[in-house]
């Protein structure tokens, strides 16, 4: 099960990776790799028939993904079923869960040389990296983005941003972005194999995006990597996003790029008030009151006194106007007649 997520991820972080090259990265057969990319569904043990309550059925897709896959509690899974349509009860889900689903986790726990315990980091000894694409609506129109999360580990105090492309410049972007809005950095960051990160991920000659390098040598932070067929080792910033999809991207539409990012920001600062699962504490307040104070400070100039800056473009979105102008700082420039009263990057 474990190989099927890391393929699936490793494949849709970057499409140009073929079944040998992900073959060897794992040390799986290209069959695997094969099998793996056909099939959409989580593979699972068949433990003969059981009857399921037709409640529950059309959800066990959804059910299974997220209990198996994404290690939600039930509770949150119920949550996240009702917002989609189910009618059927606590106890029909419940039952489900432990008689069905929870053996087949005991399966995989016993027979797996994966299994684990939770690794706890002290304050501003990590944080994490990851995107994730989502299609939505911007203007009646349907929009490819990307959305990028940063998160500390200690505390859980997440920082969000939205990008229409995940190349180098976009990625950089979004982490130093974070890494401003944080006030500082931790000891450590921990992303996966994209090339972005890593130009290399085997095993015996991992080689380091050297562009990546430099923008972890100028705010003083130590990459580190997911391991191949770990998925879990970045748990921390995979699982929410299937919050931010279940409670902001399902069911939204943007009136611009520009109310997406305003909307976005506004869904962080209330995520960041809620109590997490796991510390049992409001992420912002645990944040302020026992990390932030330990975060190594950003680089400044010596001489002016501003941020040393390693990505040097910001994204920035503007309405063309009937003239072909757009407006910048106070000055305006043009730009082809076909963007005319249109939305520009």
């Amino acid at each position: 099960m474990e190989d099927w997520v890391t393929i699936r991820n490793l494949k849709k972080k970057d499409p140009n990776l073929g079944t040998r090259t992900i073959a060897l990265m794992l040390g799986v057969s290209r069959n695997t790799v094969k099998k793996a990319l056909l099939n959409d569904e989580l593979p699972l043990y068949n433990r003969g028939e059981r009857k399921i309550n037709e409640a529950v059925e059309p959800f066990i897709d959804f059910i299974k993904e997220s209990f198996l896959k994404k290690n939600l509690k039930a509770s949150r899974i119920l949550k996240d079923i009702k917002s989609k349509g189910y009618r059927g009860s606590q106890y029909a889900l419940y039952a489900y869960i432990r008689e069905i689903l929870k053996p087949i986790a005991n399966d995989v726990s016993k027979n797996s040389p994966h299994a684990y315990m939770r690794y706890e980091t002290k304050p501003a000894e990590q944080m994490q990296y990851d995107w994730s694409p989502y299609t939505v609506t911007i203007g009646e129109n349907l929009v490819k983005i990307n959305i990028h999360q940063t998160i500390l580990g200690f505390s859980r105090y997440k920082f969000y941003d939205v990008s229409l492309n995940v190349s180098g410049s976009d990625v950089y972007t979004a982490l130093e972005e974070s890494f401003i809005f944080f006030g500082g950095v931790c000891e450590r960051i921990q992303v996966d194999n994209a090339t972005v990160f890593i130009t290399n991920a085997s095993k015996d000659n991992l080689v380091w995006n050297p562009r990546f390098l430099s923008l972890c040598g100028l705010y003083g932070i130590k990459p580190t990597r997911s391991m191949p067929s770990h998925p879990w080792s970045k748990g921390k910033v995979e699982s929410p996003f299937s919050y931010l999809e279940t409670h902001f991207i399902s069911g939204n539409e943007f009136k611009s790029f520009e109310d997406l990012r305003e909307r976005l920001k506004q869904f962080q600062d209330e995520h960041n008030l809620e109590i997490h699962g796991t510390t049992k504490q409001i992420s912002k307040i645990l944040f302020e009151k026992e990390e932030q104070s330990f975060l190594k400070p950003l680089p400044i100039n010596p001489i002016t006194g501003e941020l040393k800056r390693y990505v040097g473009f910001k994204e920035e979105f503007r309405k063309a106007n009937s003239e072909c102008l757009v407006s910048y700082k106070g000055n305006k420039y043009s730009v082809p007649h076909y963007f005319a009263s249109k939305e520009v990057w």
